[in-house]
């Protein structure tokens, strides 16, 4: 599937799923942005800011995947118990890890960055993978996909001008949700290619 197709899938499954998906972007960022400005808390709003932007990744992937999740859904997996801590320990060494290479320079940041862009769909998807593994898992996969997904990144610069236009009201209601189910099928698309040709395998625990 190439660019054009994949962001055509993308709109096909905004248009089919519209106001699950606008209520549920809005939720998560308007419940993100209380958390965040609460005086004080500091890093301690990763520990929910995670999760919930991982629970909202896994709404998406439930439209993508036909099905009809519930906006109740994203935080019941958020908040799973037995992957909780793996998910925002995982996130945690993603973070940590692209900061220090940006010490270097930014270059090597930005490179890391990308060789760490699965991870949170692997922590989110695949919840049985250790947090470090995930990481791991990571770079191996986006090894020579770097600059597929620089490039599909790229490709919304007009989208995001638009957005900054329309004083972010474009960005609420379509740009967001858009790029969000873009990058979702993309991530989705990159991890099932990658379990076909044996570079990662996986069995869900029951």
């Amino acid at each position: 599937m190439n660019r054009a197709e994949l962001k055509s899938q993308a709109k096909g499954i905004l248009s089919a799923n519209y106001w699950p998906i606008i209520g549920a972007t809005v939720l998560v960022m308007a419940i993100l942005a209380a958390v965040a400005s609460v005086p004080g808390i500091g890093s301690i709003a990763l520990y929910f800011i995670i999760p919930v932007s991982l629970g909202l990744t896994l709404y998406i992937v439930g439209l993508i995947d036909g099905g009809k999740p519930s906006i109740t859904d994203i935080f019941t997996n958020a908040f799973d118990g037995r992957y909780y801590l793996r998910r925002v320990g995982g996130y945690a060494w993603m973070m940590l890890f692209t900061f220090l290479w940006s010490l270097l320079f930014a270059i090597p940041g930005i490179v890391k960055a990308y060789s760490y862009a699965l991870t949170p769909y692997i922590l989110a998807k695949y919840p049985e993978v250790q947090a470090k593994e995930a990481l791991k898992v990571s770079m191996k996969i986006m090894d020579g996909k770097k600059a597929e997904l620089f490039v599909l990144q790229l490709s919304f610069i007009g989208w995001a001008m638009l957005a900054g236009i329309t004083f972010g009201l474009l960005g609420i209601f379509f740009v967001i949700p858009y790029m969000t189910i873009t990058y979702t099928l993309w991530f989705k698309r990159t991890m099932e290619s990658a379990i076909e040709t044996g570079l990662f395998s996986y069995t869900p625990v029951e």
